[in-house]
């Protein structure tokens, strides 16, 4: 049996007079608020304040007093900043809506994630392009020169989605590839040229990216790969990427830009490219070949010859009887 405990009278008389008391009081705040509106221009009350109730619920009256001197302070300063800068309000509607606005400085403004490149080419080191030849990585190599592009503030990594956006939808100017083409090349460049984490494509940088494709050091100077050489077939991007290396090789001179002579069996070398692939992608990039014949003392032990080379660097074409020994050597001009 559960025994029931009433309360003294001495309690009920407590509790009346102190529901007595929170009711008189609640009355002497609404009439202070009511006896001191606060108004703006001409008697209009800003429509922030004349939004807020009377009260925000059971005793809250000095809540809702600190919510209207808030906004009250916030109109004030919204009319100073105006007047600052000159701007005249003539509807007083108008003036109504400006006094609820928040300041401009407390307007957040997020920055998007989209890139919007500005310029229309990628800075690329002529012996990473000759190592992504060697190492057959010119599809992921490509893929990661338009990261560079993208990447235009330097932030040095790229949400996932919003490269599948730029680079594999149909719609996009920059499309090299389909969605499952993407992911096959950022298995494939996975490690080389950026590491993939949350949702995100973080790019190595350039030396990191020499390092992994066996490239021990960057010589030349870097080239401006137009984007357009980006955008075509993979053949067309192998060929820039050679084409490429011959641009870096080139230096002012009197008589104009011009590079050392190089031989084929060297370029065979530094890029795993085959003398006849040289010669297809010079024809496709339209780069001029410059032949050069140097003849110099006899180099040639045992045959006698009077006629040899000094510093033989380029390919060897015998002469005629076995007399001497005539060597080619090959200038590039883009």
């Amino acid at each position: 049996m559960v025994e029931s405990i009433a309360p003294s009278p001495a309690l009920l008389a407590a509790n009346r007079r102190l529901l007595q008391l929170r009711a008189e009081r609640q009355e002497a705040g609404d009439t202070r608020l009511a006896a001191r509106p606060f108004t703006a221009n001409g008697g209009q009350e800003t429509a922030a304040a004349a939004a807020l109730p009377a009260h925000l619920g059971w005793d809250s009256p000095a809540v809702t007093a600190v919510l209207r001197g808030e906004n009250r302070q916030q109109a004030a300063e919204n009319r100073q900043q105006a007047t600052e800068n000159g701007q005249q309000t003539a509807d007083p509607r108008q003036q109504t809506v400006l006094d609820g606005l928040p300041p401009k400085s407390a307007i957040p403004h997020p920055k998007s994630e989209i890139p919007h490149p500005t310029s229309d080419w990628v800075k690329l080191y002529p012996d990473i392009g000759l190592g992504m030849l060697r190492a057959e990585q010119a599809a992921a190599g490509r893929l990661w020169l338009l990261c560079r592009y993208l990447d235009e503030p330097g932030r040095g990594a790229l949400r996932i989605d919003i490269l599948r956006e730029q680079l594999a939808a149909k719609s996009s100017p920059l499309r090299v590839c389909t969605w499952r083409q993407l992911r096959n090349l950022l298995r494939r460049g996975e490690g080389v040229f950026w590491q993939r984490a949350r949702g995100r494509l973080w790019l190595r940088a350039a030396a990191r990216v020499a390092h992994a494709l066996g490239v021990p050091r960057l010589t030349g100077r870097p080239v401006a790969l137009p984007l357009a050489a980006l955008l075509g077939t993979i053949g067309e991007v192998r060929a820039h990427l050679y084409a490429a290396f011959h641009s870096g090789r080139e230096k002012e001179r009197a008589a104009g830009a011009d590079a050392a002579p190089i031989a084929r069996e060297t370029l065979a070398a530094l890029s795993g490219v085959s003398a006849s692939s040289q010669r297809a992608y010079e024809a496709r990039v339209g780069v001029r070949v410059r032949r050069n014949y140097a003849v110099g003392e006899r180099v040639v032990e045992g045959r006698g010859a009077d006629e040899g080379v000094k510093g033989c660097s380029g390919v060897g074409v015998k002469g005629s009887g076995g007399a001497g020994v005539m060597w080619e050597e090959r200038v590039w001009e883009r």
